[in-house]
């Protein structure tokens, strides 16, 4: 069942039980109250009667047809003017039960309970149905002289009973009408309410059919169902982020594995090419000794690309041993092991380090300065300028090293980080350049817990940053 349905139908069921349960109640109070109003307005009126009777007690004891006369009068002049019309009847009898008096001529069958229980010092009330008529009786005895006599009043409360029903009918009228505008409100309302839930499902469908750009919409409503979207759009984004880190490091993978497979096929065809061509035997010396000069350095090259890439792997195991570094000593002497290659291309370089020590692997701080500094000196054209900035701020240590050399494109910038790539398509200088210099750096930099950034611009030169945690003491 839809949730919709069953906030309706629950809402309608709950107000059913608890209105018409609260008319019911309301009613039967109104109902148990009138008839104690009532029976207490009829002991009140027995007293009033047997007042009269012991006025006229002289009539009781020289009881006689005119007597019976007389207090017939009495009681039904009682009746007339007290303006109690509900009465239905006077009833007097004697100590053997026997009724001597009765203003209306009204007579019950078989045992009368109230005449029997009637005593001096109560008065007593019963109600029965009498016909189609409710009848409530009250009682009670009255000593006059050595005589005991029993007093009946009869009144007719049918009306309770009619303005009971009258109740009923009104308040299940009302409670219908009532019904049927809560159900047409409760409908409006369930829909309006699960509508933005719609909305979520349509979009997690969407989103099942590959479609993961697709976002959940606020009502503006601030409640739960916005707050359930926010966080639905909140875990999308995660997801979408995530698919696209699989997507990127998939297509990283593939690149990887492409791009050594290009580095070992190379040098591989041609040891290969240049070994057959040595076993036909029917070759000159200087061929020969160019095919051995050339298996040599295609065979050093797979040396170097073996030891680069366990360099690498062993980066990424290894644990690092820490120990203080100072950096401004590590860029000096960095830039003092390159310095037949800055000197060779005429590079001006300027440096302004301030002081700072951090805690990392000396050898492999050193190593990642060097990658990037000889990046920077071979992106710089002759007579260019290189700056070397380093700054404390707060905890932290800045290091910029910036080049005014070819710059690297927007696409490239986001793989330069990966092993193999390199910005020169046609991978000139490729027996020394494997493009694992900055795949090495990304992975010090994650090891020692050094922030690396690179910004670049094409034919403007490139932007390395470096943010270390600066050693507390």
């Amino acid at each position: 069942m839809k949730i919709w349905k069953k906030i309706f139908l629950y809402s309608i069921i709950l107000f059913i039980f608890l209105f018409n349960g609260a008319g019911i109640f309301i009613i039967e109070n109104i109902y148990n109250r009138n008839l104690e109003m009532a029976i207490k307005s009829t002991i009140n009126e027995s007293s009033s009667v047997r007042s009269s009777i012991y006025l006229n007690s002289d009539l009781i004891e020289s009881y006689n047809r005119y007597s019976r006369e007389r207090f017939l009068v009495v009681f039904k002049s009682y009746i007339l003017y007290s303006g109690a019309t509900s009465i239905k009847n006077i009833e007097l009898f004697d100590g053997e039960g026997k009724n001597i008096i009765n203003t209306s001529e009204f007579f019950i069958d078989g045992v009368r309970s109230e005449v029997e229980e009637a005593t001096v010092d109560n008065r007593k009330f019963i109600i029965r149905k009498v016909g189609e008529e409710n009848l409530l009786f009250v009682s009670s005895a009255l000593k006059i002289g050595d005589k005991t006599h029993k007093l009946v009043l009869t009144k007719d409360i049918s009306f309770l009973n009619k303005d009971k029903i009258d109740n009923y009918k009104l308040f299940f009228l009302l409670s219908v009408i009532i019904t049927i505008l809560l159900a047409i409100g409760m409908y409006i309302i369930s829909k309006n309410i699960t509508n933005p839930i719609k909305g979520l499902i349509k979009v997690s469908d969407s989103i099942k059919k590959g479609e993961y750009s697709k976002r959940a919409e606020y009502t503006g409503s601030g409640d739960e169902i916005d707050t359930l979207s926010e966080n639905f759009n909140a875990m999308m984004k995660v997801i979408d982020d995530k698919i696209h880190e699989l997507e990127w490091a998939n297509e990283s993978k593939q690149r990887f594995i492409d791009n050594l497979t290009h580095e070992m096929k190379t040098p591989i065809t041609s040891i290969i090419g240049y070994s057959d061509l040595l076993l036909k035997g029917n070759i000159n010396d200087e061929i020969k000794i160019k095919a051995i000069d050339y298996i040599n350095s295609q065979g050093k090259r797979l040396e170097n690309l073996s030891s680069t890439l366990i360099k690498l792997i062993m980066i990424k195991k290894e644990d690092v041993s820490k120990g203080r570094v100072s950096i401004k000593e590590r860029v000096l002497d960095t830039v003092k092991g390159l310095r037949y290659k800055i000197d060779e291309k005429q590079i001006e370089i300027e440096v302004e380090i301030e002081c700072g020590v951090i805690l990392g692997d000396k050898q492999l701080i050193g190593v990642l300065y060097l990658n990037i500094l000889e990046n920077a000196v071979k992106a710089s054209k002759e007579g260019g300028k290189i700056y070397i900035r380093g700054v404390v701020e707060g905890n932290k240590y800045k290091l910029i090293i910036e080049d005014e050399g070819n710059g690297i494109s927007k696409d490239d910038l986001e793989k330069v980080k990966e092993p193999f790539f390199m910005v020169d398509k046609s991978r000139t200088d490729s027996r020394n350049n494997l493009g694992l210099g900055l795949a090495i750096c990304n992975e010090i930099c994650l090891t020692n817990n050094i922030i690396f950034n690179i910004e670049s611009e094409l034919n403007k030169g490139t932007v390395v940053t470096l943010i270390f945690e600066l050693e507390r003491n």
